[in-house]
């Protein structure tokens, strides 16, 4: 099959590695991939080209929470370059573009489907919230024009049967995320002469995107508390490393950037904590193999594929008892699932700390849950199943 794949931004989120795994996967079964977005920079470029038949990217000022998604007129665009000839669409991220898309290509939808961007959409701003309120007066509709939603979660799920039961479960599978291929491509130990950043002695390291929905305030908060959970002589060679894209061209970004900041200085950990952005993938490597433990601090989570990377990794994630990551975490066995307030995530990580039996066994049985059950083989076998009804 010809399929048209779209998705707003790659940056360096998990749903950006989520989906260049879905189209490599379809690639690997024979289809021909051509590729629609609004941001795809070099480093993206050189996964792709291999990938893909054609690439158009729609270069937009436009922002998740500005009245016209910049995807509708990626759509038009789309339409003018290549026609009508495709058998299948593939969208994620922006449902409101999928009335435009099945009109102009007339052909079927299959939307991945993360989160109800009516609940992701939220900030102090209020012409931002009237938008958010808009979307969730219309994305039911707009899911009517997709004839397959492949969910990440049970838990995405279940918050989308709550906003719009009207949809039939039928046609929402579930369809967890692999472990990125990226992260897989090696497990060879990382030296301090590679990257730039090197960290001597533990360090708890949180690890994802530098934005408000990531609640890295609670990974600071928890630091914080830790320092009364354990022995002085601990406290002081322990340090809290706070990694993530940072896309300082998004004002929620900057002014969460600026919020973290000043809280650190609050509560004075200027010396415990730091904040690195934007880092490649050897040197995010070199965190994940190198800390002690991985906070994911993101209270209601769609899936968590920092998860699944920390644990790969044969790291014990701390994680809440919320969201996606309950999906994946065994509480107790290769992970801790905690109450995502400061105090509780604080517990989670004098315990790895002090006891280093229950650490070892974290940390094997955390890699065994990964090979197990969120790797690449299992994915694929999964999307051949959604795609029979396609065929």
């Amino acid at each position: 099959m010809k399929i048209l794949a779209t998705h707003p931004d790659f940056a360096y989120g998990g749903g950006d590695f989520h989906f260049y795994d879905l189209i490599c996967a379809m690639k690997d079964e024979g289809h021909e991939i051509y590729l629609a977005t609004m941001c795809c920079d070099k480093y993206w470029m050189g996964f792709m080209r291999p990938v893909i038949q054609d690439c158009l990217i729609v270069e937009s000022c436009c922002i998740p929470g500005d009245w016209f998604h910049p995807m509708i007129y990626t759509a038009f665009k789309a339409f003018m370059k290549w026609g009508r000839q495709f058998d299948m669409l593939l969208l994620d991220n922006c449902a409101t573009s999928a009335p435009i898309f099945k009109l102009l290509f007339n052909a079927p939808i299959f939307f991945l489907f993360f989160f109800p961007r009516s609940l992701i959409v939220k900030s102090d701003n209020f012409f931002q919230n009237l938008y958010s309120l808009e979307l969730s007066w219309i994305e039911g509709w707009c899911f009517s024009f997709c004839d397959m939603l492949p969910i990440i979660s049970r838990f995405s799920t279940r918050t989308l049967q709550q906003r719009h039961n009207d949809i039939s479960l039928r046609r929402c599978p579930l369809f967890h995320p692999c472990l990125p291929s990226i992260t897989i491509q090696s497990l060879d130990k990382v030296s301090d002469d590679e990257v730039s950043y090197s960290i001597s002695g533990a360090f708890f390291l949180s690890l994802n995107r530098i934005s408000p929905e990531k609640n890295h305030e609670l990974a600071i908060e928890a630091f914080h508390c830790l320092k009364l959970l354990v022995p002085e002589s601990v406290w002081n060679s322990v340090q809290l490393i706070i990694v993530g894209n940072y896309v300082e061209r998004f004002v929620q970004c900057r002014e969460y950037m600026g919020k973290l900041k000043c809280l650190i200085q609050k509560l004075e950990l200027n010396e415990k904590v730091k904040i690195i952005s934007n880092v490649d993938e050897v040197q995010k490597k070199y965190f994940l193999q190198n800390c002690t433990a991985l906070l994911y601090t993101p209270p209601e989570e769609h899936f968590g594929l920092g998860v699944l990377e920390g644990m790969y990794f044969s790291k014990p994630v701390i994680a809440s008892t919320k969201g996606g990551p309950v999906e994946i975490i065994t509480d107790g066995k290769d992970g801790l699932l905690m109450k995502a307030d400061a105090q509780t995530f604080a517990k989670g990580m004098a315990k790895v700390l002090l006891d280093d039996t229950q650490l070892d066994e974290l940390k094997v049985n955390a890699f065994k849950t990964v090979q197990k059950k969120f790797m690449l083989d299992s994915f694929k076998w999964k999307l051949k199943q959604v795609m029979q009804f396609f065929m």
